[in-house]
This record gives structure tokens, C-alpha cells and sequence, in this order.
């Protein structure tokens, strides 16, 4: 009897179409942000092009490390669409970000930069990699679940940032009831 509800019960399970998503998710604490991250910088959205497809990234002060540039021309372009809707409808000309900066060469290879871009409660991922014109800048994607590491206004992170680096004060925890997403678009 026992048997034969298993094998009913495995039958069962192998004719019944399923589809089985899952998500990924690794809950990253701003502290570990600010400890691992090489270089951290105030920056400014400059110019946009005319097809909205470009960014020009203006550094305007330096947290932490060096960066050898003080401009980054970022291709908008996601291999989903929606993303750079998502983008577009939170960047314009003077949008203060904050930009957490990895280069992830390793050895003596050219510099291959990870860049988590934060604006009023919207994380961002780009990358940049070493050509022989420079660094090609490229946004990536979203980072949805990095609000839960933290969600309020660009000056409030700016501010966080340079307390928690000075030791003034502590990074917040992770706030896992936090729901993942973006924050507000930009009013139009």
C-alpha cells in the first residue's frame, strides 16, 4: 500500500508540467558596501543625449580612494528595455548620485570596474571596461533588493557615507521587511 502511493505520488510528479522559479538573493549590509568597495564618489548626471541612450557621469568629490577620471559617458542601453525606462524615469540633468566602485582586474590586466550608481532610494548596476579609447561605461540593470541596505534621499546616503567612513557614526542594518523595487520617479 505504501509502495503504491509513492509511485502514484512520483507518477504524478513527472506527468504534471511544473515550472520551478527561483531568485537569488544575498542580503548585502552597507557596512560591507563601504568596507569592500575601492572608491566612492559624489557625482552629478551632466548631459543626457538627445536619445536619451547616453549619460555623461560628473565626479564631484571624493569619498574614498582615487579614480583615474573625473567623467564617465555611460551607454544607457540595457539588454532589457525596461530597465532603461526604469533608469530614465529617475536620472535627469543634475541628479546627484553616489558611486561605489570596484575595479575587478586582476594581475596586470587592464581595469574592469563594477559600479553600484545610488539615487533616491534606487540602486543601479554599470560597468566599465578598459578599451583603447578609455573605459566603456555600460549600464547593467536594476538592483531591486538593495533597498533593503537603504532607501532614502541621495544627501542622506552622501552624509551616512562620510560619518560611517570617519567613524561618527554606524551603518544601519539590513531591513529585510523592506519590499524590493525602486524608489519615486522623477516628477515630469
Amino acid at each position: 500500500m505504501f509502495l503504491r502511493r509513492c509511485f502514484i505520488l512520483l507518477l504524478v510528479g513527472i506527468l504534471i508540467p511544473t515550472t520551478v522559479w527561483g531568485v537569488i538573493e544575498t542580503p548585502l549590509k552597507l557596512a560591507v558596501i563601504l568596507q569592500t568597495t575601492e572608491s566612492i564618489v559624489h557625482a552629478k548626471v551632466a548631459r543626457l543625449n538627445d536619445s536619451k541612450t547616453v549619460a555623461v557621469v560628473e565626479l564631484t568629490k571624493t569619498v574614498k580612494g582615487k579614480l583615474p577620471f573625473e567623467r564617465m559617458s555611460v551607454d544607457l542601453t540595457s539588454d532589457k528595455p525596461a530597465a532603461t525606462e526604469q533608469l530614465l524615469a529617475r536620472i535627469e540633468v543634475d541628479t546627484p548620485l553616489v558611486l561605489f566602485l570596484t575595479n575587478a582586474a586582476k594581475d596586470n590586466q587592464p581595469a574592469r570596474y563594477t559600479c553600484l550608481a545610488y539615487t533616491n532610494g534606487s540602486w543601479f548596476q554599470i560597468s566599465g571596461e578598459t578599451t583603447s579609447q578609455g573605459i566603456r561605461w555600460k549600464f547593467q540593470h536594476p538592483e531591486i533588493y538593495l533597498r533593503r541596505t537603504f532607501k532614502g534621499t541621495t544627501a542622506e546616503l552622501q552624509q551616512l557615507t562620510a560619518d560611517v567612513l570617519s567613524g561618527k557614526a554606524k551603518a544601519p542594518p539590513l531591513d529585510m521587511k523592506e519590499k524590493p523595487g525602486l524608489g519615486p520617479e522623477l516628477p515630469r
